[in-house]
């Protein structure tokens, strides 16, 4: 991940031990050690190009509203109900997170207990559909604990290589004022040491810098995932209230129908369309409460990180 001097201990100086005279000094850097941190963001699954969707035509949604894009993930587009999308260039279609095997997944709105279709994104940044379902028990956020431990334990490694590069220049230290007479090979492999471990606390600063980025991008997720919860929950509110009046309407004019042997045709078409309304409302509300569900635990993920 991180660059280091090279500069190893395996082969600590120990106590009076000097290199033989026909021993060559130990290679010592003659430049600044480098460290390069990347910050490119790579997709999963980068080597799929599949070359389209290839979705039946039954999963093609239709957004309400303008689509903007979910800056959590990559490809995906929120439409004004909240609800996530993604494309093919042509035509869209609904997608949902299933946090059991982690991928993204097309579904139906209008048949909402199917599983789906899971879909991925490829090199291009494109969704197309996949069969590699990871295991149970995953989180979309996963990636921010994965790059934590790994740069956590980076910065360990770093660590310990500064204290054994300081033992050695203590080592080095006692045995220079031990000798009455200045040794330049001490010196020189004083100098060499010396380099060795502020190349390698270079490195656990680099290392610092990278966990605080990413810390960074953890609140920056979190704010943002808040805002779509608040958002999602307003969406809900006005879904129940809309789902309630229309129950209401639906009860009133079934009993009016009931009690009234004449009732006409357009009383009976008048019922079918409410309750077509409240299919398409309860359909809605329940993909909102899936979304409610997934914000909620994905931020309790990062408030665990």
């Amino acid at each position: 991940m991180f660059s280091s001097a090279s500069c190893s201990h395996a082969n600590s100086w120990s106590g009076h031990l000097l290199p033989e005279p026909h021993q060559p000094e130990p290679a010592r850097p003659s430049a600044p050690v480098s460290i390069h941190v990347s910050t490119e963001r790579r997709y999963p699954h980068a080597s799929d190009s599949t070359p389209q969707l290839l979705l039946p035509a039954a999963y093609i949604s239709r957004p309400s509203g303008k689509l903007r894009p979910d800056l959590v993930h990559p490809g995906v587009r929120i439409d004004e109900k909240g609800r996530r999308f993604v494309g093919d260039g042509k035509n869209t279609y609904a997608v949902r997170y299933d946090r059991d095997h982690r991928t993204e997944r097309v579904y139906q709105p209008a048949d909402p207990i199917k599983p789906g279709i899971p879909v991925r994104l490829n090199v291009n940044g494109e969704y197309r559909r996949h069969d590699d379902l990871g295991l149970k028990g995953g989180s979309p956020l996963r990636q921010f604990e994965s790059r934590l431990a790994g740069l956590h334990g980076e910065r360990r490694a770093r660590v310990a290589e500064v204290r054994q590069a300081q033992r050695d220049l203590d080592l080095l230290d006692a045995e220079i004022r031990r000798r009455q007479q200045p040794d330049m090979r001490l010196q020189h492999r004083r100098d060499f040491e010396l380099r060795c471990r502020d190349a390698s606390q270079r490195s656990v600063e680099a290392v610092d810098v990278s966990i605080n980025n990413v810390r960074q991008e953890i609140m920056e997720c979190k704010q943002h995932l808040q805002n779509e919860l608040r958002q999602q929950q307003t969406l809900r509110e006005q879904g129940g209230r809309k789902e309630r009046n229309i129950e209401f309407d639906v009860n009133f004019l079934q009993t009016l129908i009931n009690v009234n042997s004449r009732s006409t045709e357009e009383q009976r078409t008048s019922l079918g369309k409410l309750r077509d309304d409240l299919g398409r409302v309860q359909t809605e509300n329940r993909t909102l409460d899936d979304r409610i569900r997934t914000l909620n635990q994905d931020l309790a993920d990062l408030n665990r990180l």
